[in-house]
């Protein structure tokens, strides 16, 4: 049974060879038919069948289709008109029909070719709308999708904050010093989380518009790893078996600032997918091989015994709003924000960052992200 859209798929997506096959064969198949009518019925209307070549070869090549169709057809008239009046000057009708007709087909051919370009901009158009459509519906998604998280996010702190308040506004008189304080602590905890939060859709906002330049100078890496290994409660430290891996010496050229940043991120989210008692080991190594595609650079990771990345999902982490499915319907809290910051200020630093996973829960994640070894003009700003 024909499929109506056998013929339409045909003209838009024949390969090479296919679409000049087919128009030899038209091209051959009419010329045999004109030429016979010419010989036999002295008949130069015949000369008409070489629109159906001139309009395949128009639509496949457009212009450039045109002219070759438009010069072999003219050709074999020739040859046709001279072998039919026995010489080469033609009689008048013929010479005149043989230029009329040929003005009449680079006209169809030019035409064809006008029309193929209108619809292949059309279809262009229709697929950047489509495309487009596509990214609008993925973009409300992610919007939806943020503010659930955010939502969610901002519950907790809120709750514990509200929570600890009003127990220290109904019963100060019957609490000692020690309870006070206690509450007064987990109330201010519950400050910092929720002023954690609104910085990072902060920085996340800023990150859209251009992260401001990096104000890069010679750091230690061992000291930063020991300052921001201190920010973090110690509580939370012994929670884990926390190995530093460093030469004494390494330094790289970087902000201080945008380091602590990415380094507090990474390892948060070390703390907040590992298990208790796993280790996680922060390393930093320089890139010394010329075969290496960071030589001149120090690659320096965080490494946990989590769960695991998804290799499906590897790619889309540092992007923003994105977070893994299996923590989309788990109690895991974020908002997908974090490590896309985090991409934004290490490529403001002249480096790159990435994940390494084999997706296996007992092998975890180790993330990675390169910084110069020392200044260097390839240090950029992401605008």
């Amino acid at each position: 049974m024909f499929d109506s859209r056998t013929l339409p798929h045909f003209l838009r997506e024949a390969p090479f060879p296919v679409q000049v096959t087919a128009i030899v064969l038209c091209f051959l198949l009419c010329g045999l038919i004109v030429t016979f009518g010419i010989h036999q019925y002295h008949y130069g209307s015949f000369a008409a069948l070489f629109a159906l070549p001139i309009i395949l070869a128009s639509w496949f090549f457009k212009w450039r289709g045109t002219l070759i169709g438009v010069a072999a057809i003219l050709l074999m008239l020739a040859l046709a008109n001279t072998w039919e009046s026995g010489s080469f000057f033609w009689p008048y009708p013929t010479l005149f029909g043989f230029l009329f007709g040929g003005g009449i087909f680079i006209a169809e051919g030019l035409g064809v070719s006008f029309f193929k370009h209108i619809w292949e901009l059309a279809q262009q158009a229709q697929a950047k709308a489509v495309q487009a459509e596509k990214h609008l519906l993925q973009l409300d998604k992610l919007k939806t999708q943020f503010l659930v998280n955010v939502s969610h996010e901002l519950r907790t702190p809120l709750t514990q904050l509200q929570g600890y308040l009003e127990l220290l506004s109904e019963h100060h008189d019957q609490l000692d010093a020690a309870a006070r304080t206690h509450f007064l602590r987990s109330a201010m905890q519950g400050c910092q989380e929720l002023q954690r939060l609104v910085e990072t859709v902060l920085e996340a906002a800023h990150s859209t518009t251009g992260v401001k330049a990096a104000e890069g100078r010679l750091l230690v890496v061992r000291d930063v790893f020991q300052d921001v290994l201190a920010r973090f409660e110690p509580r939370l430290r012994d929670a884990y078996l926390i190995h530093v891996s460093c030469p004494e010496e390494l330094t790289v050229w970087a902000d201080r600032n945008y380091i602590r940043q990415v380094l507090s991120n990474l390892l948060s989210n070390a703390f907040k997918f590992a298990p208790k008692q796993s280790e996680v080991i922060i390393s930093a190594t320089p890139c010394a091989y010329e075969a290496e595609a960071d030589s001149g650079m120090v690659r320096l990771c965080v490494k946990d015994a989590g769960p695991g990345i998804p290799l499906a999902e590897a790619a889309l982490l540092f992007e923003p709003f994105v977070r893994l499915s299996r923590d989309l319907s788990g109690n895991i809290p974020g908002t997908g924000l974090g490590l896309y910051i985090c991409r934004q200020l290490v490529e403001a630093m002249g480096g790159r960052i990435w994940v390494e996973s084999t997706g296996i829960a007992v092998q975890g994640s180790n993330f990675c992200f390169t910084l110069p070894l020392r200044s260097s003009s390839h240090v950029t700003v992401i605008n």
